[in-house]
This record gives structure tokens, C-alpha cells and sequence, in this order.
């Protein structure tokens, strides 16, 4: 987030708390507001994306940590400003 703000870029974070019942409506809600959603996903699965995609229909971005290594602000960065 901060790095993106020090770019210039508008940014704004949704923090699920639960995904059972799937908050839908909060997802929705919080996409009226922002030009795309991006996701970051602890591996390829993507779990979480392929959810909000599920209920709500929805195609976020998805980001992935490098295999064998943790995922940087600037990778973050890149997949916001793309």
C-alpha cells in the first residue's frame, strides 16, 4: 500500500475477516469503488480468486509469490499498475 501511494496511485485494501458465510456482499460492495481488485495468493491455487470469481462473478487479479521465495512491494506494484 505504501509503496503504491508513493507512486501516485490511489489504492484501497479490503480485509476479509470470514469466509463462511462468504461475504459477497461486502466483495461487491467495496468493487463499485475501485477500478480493479487484486489478490494476493499465498500459492497457485488461488483459492481465494477463484472464490470471489464463484460468488460473486467477479475476476480479480491474482498475484503469486515467486516459487521458493516471498513476494516483494515492487512485484505488488507491478500487477497494480498493469
Amino acid at each position: 500500500m505504501g509503496l503504491c501511494k508513493k507512486s501516485g496511485l490511489s489504492v484501497a485494501t479490503l480485509f476479509l475477516k470470514s469466509f463462511n458465510p462468504f461475504p459477497k456482499h461486502d466483495i461487491e460492495l467495496f468493487a463499485t469503488n475501485v477500478k480493479k481488485i487484486i489478490v494476493i495468493e499465498e500459492d497457485e491455487t488461488a483459492l481465494l480468486s477463484r472464490m470471489i470469481q464463484r460468488h460473486t462473478g467477479i475476476h480479480p487479479v491474482k498475484v503469486f509469490p515467486p516459487h521458493g521465495s516471498s513476494l516483494t512491494p515492487e512485484a505488488i506494484l507491478e500487477k497494480v499498475k498493469g
